[in-house]
């Protein structure tokens, strides 16, 4: 662990300031719309009925004619798998074992994420995004074959306070990421002295 690597004046900003663009705003409310619509594809795929919900969400007529596959795929079209090995490729990684010791998950726990071709958990998400030192493109590619985003804690109201507090804690992982820092032990170090929940896999 390396608590020096971390200018704190500078993560203290970055929280306050974290994603809060008008950009960023799209981004989470589209984010929290495809989490619907991932949810409602799966859905259909599963019962093989049509889905009568669908026109109530603002989705791209690309989307809308390729549910299916949406659904088989993941809402972005790759699977978490497909993601997976070729981030792994892309970062000269060879062996799982590698990316769950780095990533601090229970080896048992990431071939069971593998088995079931993803995960809806954010924490094994950032983890492996920090554990495979991945830019923040690809990690939000990863996010995005689990049918989430990094932009996908959208706040519907000023008063929820508990979701304003987990959006801050993403902050900081999104600073380490940003920033380079790809140090799980580090990152929990800052989490918990910010009495942030750490990253516990």
């Amino acid at each position: 662990m390396n608590a020096d690597l971390i200018d704190r004046k500078a993560l203290e900003q970055f929280i306050e300031e974290y994603d809060c663009s008008d950009e960023a705003m799209e981004m989470r409310q589209r984010a929290f719309e495809l989490r619907g619509f991932a949810r409602l594809a799966r859905s259909r795929r599963e019962s093989s009925q049509p889905d009568d919900m669908i026109h109530m969400m603002t989705l791209s007529e690309e989307e809308k004619n390729s549910i299916d596959e949406y659904a088989r795929k993941g809402v972005y079209g790759n699977s978490f798998i497909e993601v997976l090995d070729r981030l792994m490729d892309e970062h000269d990684i060879t062996a799982y074992g590698q990316i769950a010791k780095d990533s601090g998950i229970d080896e048992k726990k990431f071939a069971s994420i593998r088995d079931k071709n993803g995960t809806s958990n954010r924490d094994y998400l950032w983890a492996l995004s920090i554990g495979m030192k991945l830019a923040p493109d690809e990690a939000e590619e990863l996010f995005r074959s689990c049918g989430q985003s990094t932009f996908g804690l959208y706040v519907k109201s000023d008063d929820d306070k508990e979701q304003i507090r987990a959006r801050k804690r993403e902050g900081v992982i999104g600073y380490f990421i940003r920033n380079g820092i790809w140090d799980i032990q580090t990152l929990n170090y800052y989490l918990d002295e910010m009495n942030y929940e750490t990253l516990a896999c």
